[in-house]
């Protein structure tokens, strides 16, 4: 950034030149019009069209899906809880879930699903990863009753012991990424 507080950079296509400025982002695109960032999201990159992906990475969440599962937003501060204080597996399993770390997938961690919160969910393949640990020992019929539902809006729940992550963990993200929920469809 230079000493005025902005800084340019000019996009592959040199079309258009983004400006940083105290105020925010700034885009100048190829017509010449400035947009700000808040219309940056409906404009067209040309470097960004057409890109090619890898052969079996899946890159874009299913978004109707995704919006279509049932949401309680009265559980929405149970999640953030769950999400701050999050047990040692879940973090530890989280660390190699987030930023599409695990096969380009998508997850989110403590989603609402229904009246459900579950540990991961990801919208890609439409899977639910849910760590048993000593909490769900007397929690047998709510499980059941969690599945049940779950399976039911078509989602895969796959569940994994707590003592399995802390004990055997490169197993576990091999089962992970063997398991034929998170496939690429051909």
């Amino acid at each position: 950034m230079g000493r005025g507080g902005s800084a340019q950079q000019t996009h592959k296509s040199g079309r258009a030149v983004y400006s940083y400025h105290q105020r925010g982002w700034i885009i100048a695109n190829y017509s010449g019009r400035i947009a700000s960032i808040a219309n940056m999201k409906r404009q067209k990159f040309p470097s960004l069209e057409g890109r090619r992906k890898a052969p079996g990475v899946v890159d874009v969440r299913n978004r109707k899906a995704y919006f279509a599962l049932p949401y309680n937003p009265n559980l929405r501060e149970r999640a953030r809880e769950l999400r701050k204080a999050g047990n040692l597996c879940e973090v530890l399993l989280w660390k190699r879930l987030q930023n599409k770390k695990f096969k380009q997938y998508d997850f989110d961690r403590q989603k609402i699903i229904g009246n459900y919160i579950v540990d991961f969910f990801c919208g890609n393949c439409n899977v639910v990863v849910e760590i048993d640990g000593s909490s769900h020992d007397d929690k047998v019929e709510y499980d059941d009753e969690r599945n049940a539902f779950l399976e039911g809006l078509g989602l895969t729940v796959i569940h994994i012991d707590a003592k399995d992550i802390l004990n055997y963990f490169d197993d576990v993200m091999l089962m992970l990424e063997n398991h034929p929920a998170f496939r690429v469809p051909l």
